[in-house]
C-alpha cells in the first residue's frame, strides 16, 4: 500500500532519490493533501467480457490528484492488492470556505492479448470535509472500469470446436482445432489471426474492429492408424449497434480423400455390431461364392461401433461387400454391392441377418 511522506521533512530529502516518491512540501493547507486523517480505500473492478459480472482486478495502478488535469498538481499512485484493494491514507479534508477539498482517482488498464490490446479507464472524484481532528474518516470509493471510447471497436469472436467423429458417430468436443480468421471471402493466406482451441475446446479472438470475416477451421486427427481430417467454415458479421461478443460454435465434418469408404455393419435392428470382419471384393463371382476373404481386394474388421475407414477404393465402380462374425463361423453375415461416390461424406450400412 501507499506510504506518504511528512510535508516538513520532505525537504530534507537528498538529491538521490527515486522519482516514485513526490515531494509534497509545497501543499497549502487550505489545499488537498497529506498530514491529515482521512483515508481513501475500495477496489478496482474489471466487468467480465461474457458475463459483464465486475472482477476485482489486481496490479491495477490507480492515482490520486489534488487538481484535474493539471500537471503541476501533486499525485501519488497505489497499486492493488490480490483481491483489488487499493488505499490512500493520512489525507487532509478542505477547510470551511475553501472550494478545493476534492480528490481526484483515475485508474487506466490495458488487457493484452496475443491479438491486440484493449484499453480500460475509470474516473472519479471525492468531496473530504474538514475532518483535522484526532479521529480518523473512511471514505469508501470502488472504481469500476469501462472500455475506452478512444479504443478499437473492440468485438470479439468466440466459440467451442466439436467434430462429428466418423468413426463413432458422435459429436464431441474437440481441442487442437486450427481456427483462422481473415477479411478475405477466399479464405487464403495471409490470415489476420490463427490459434488453436485450447482442452476444452474453446477459441477466442479479441480486439476486432466492425466489418465482415471469415472462418476456417481445420483438425487432423489420428484414428486406428488412419489420419482423418475434419473442416468447417463460417462467415461472421461484427456491426456496431449490435453486442460486441459474437459466439460461433463449429462442428466440423470429415473431408474424405477420394477412395474414402466409412463402412458401417449393423443388425436388422440397426445395432452396431463390433469387431465384425468384412472383405470387399472386386469380382462378383468370387464374392457369390466367398465364405473367407481369400480373393478379397481389402479386409479389415470393425470398432467397438461397428464402423471403419475404407481407403484407396474408386469411384463409380462396384464393389462386393462380405461381412461375418467369429472369423467366419458364420451366425450373422451380409453381403451387398455398393458404389462408391466422389463426395461420398456418410457411413454406408452393410446390415447383417
Amino acid at each position: 500500500m501507499s506510504h506518504f511522506l511528512n510535508p516538513k521533512v520532505a525537504g530534507a530529502l537528498v538529491v538521490g532519490l527515486t522519482a516514485a516518491i513526490v515531494a509534497a512540501c509545497n501543499v497549502e493547507s487550505a489545499e488537498p493533501g497529506f498530514g491529515g486523517n482521512t483515508i481513501i480505500e475500495g477496489r478496482v473492478f474489471l466487468p467480465d467480457t461474457l458475463t459483464n459480472a465486475p472482477l476485482p482486478l489486481p496490479k491495477a495502478v490507480v492515482r490520486i490528484r489534488f487538481k484535474p488535469g493539471d500537471p503541476e498538481a501533486f499525485d501519488y499512485t497505489d497499486t492493488t492488492d490480490a483481491d483489488g484493494y487499493y488505499r490512500f491514507a493520512n489525507l487532509t479534508g478542505k477547510k470551511s470556505g475553501v472550494k478545493s477539498g476534492y480528490y481526484y482517482l483515475s485508474c487506466t488498464y490495458s488487457l493484452t492479448t496475443r491479438f491486440g490490446r484493449v484499453r480500460y479507464v475509470a474516473r472519479d472524484s471525492v468531496d473530504i470535509p474538514n475532518k483535522l481532528d484526532t479521529r480518523k474518516s473512511r471514505v469508501t470509493k470502488n472504481l469500476t472500469l469501462q472500455r475506452d471510447s478512444a479504443a478499437k471497436d473492440g468485438f470479439f469472436i468466440f466459440g467451442v470446436t466439436k467434430i462429428d467423429d466418423i468413426l463413432t458417430g458422435s459429436k464431441v468436443v474437440q481441442p487442437k482445432v486450427t481456427v483462422r480468421l481473415t477479411t478475405d471471402s477466399s479464405r487464403q493466406s495471409p490470415y489476420l489471426y490463427s490459434q488453436e482451441s485450447d482442452a476444452s475446446g474453446y477459441y477466442r479472438f479479441n480486439n476486432l474492429a466492425e466489418g465482415k470475416y471469415y472462418l476456417s477451421y481445420q483438425y487432423s486427427g489420428t484414428a486406428s492408424g488412419q489420419t482423418l481430417l475434419y473442416t468447417k467454415k463460417e462467415d461472421a458479421n461484427l456491426m456496431k449497434g449490435t453486442q460486441t461478443a459474437l459466439q460461433k460454435d463449429a462442428l466440423l465434418s470429415f473431408a474424405p480423400a477420394t477412395g474414402d469408404l466409412v463402412l458401417s455393419v449393423i443388425d436388422g435392428d440397426s445395432t452396431p455390431q463390433a469387431s465384425f470382419s468384412y472383405c470387399i471384393f472386386t469380382n462378383k463371382q468370387t464374392w457369390n461364392v466367398a465364405t473367407t476373404c481369400e480373393g478379397s481386394l481389402i479386409s479389415g474388421k470393425t470398432n467397438r461401433q461397428g464402423r471403419d475407414l475404407v481407403r484407396g477404393l474408386r469411384p463409380n465402380v462396384n464393389y462386393y461387400v462380405l461381412a461375418t462374425d467369429s472369423l467366419f463361423k458364420v451366425r450373422l453375415t451380409g453381403k451387398q454391392t455398393i458404389q462408391l461416390q466422389s463426395n461420398t461424406t456418410f457411413p454406408i450400412n452393410i446390415t447383417v441377418k
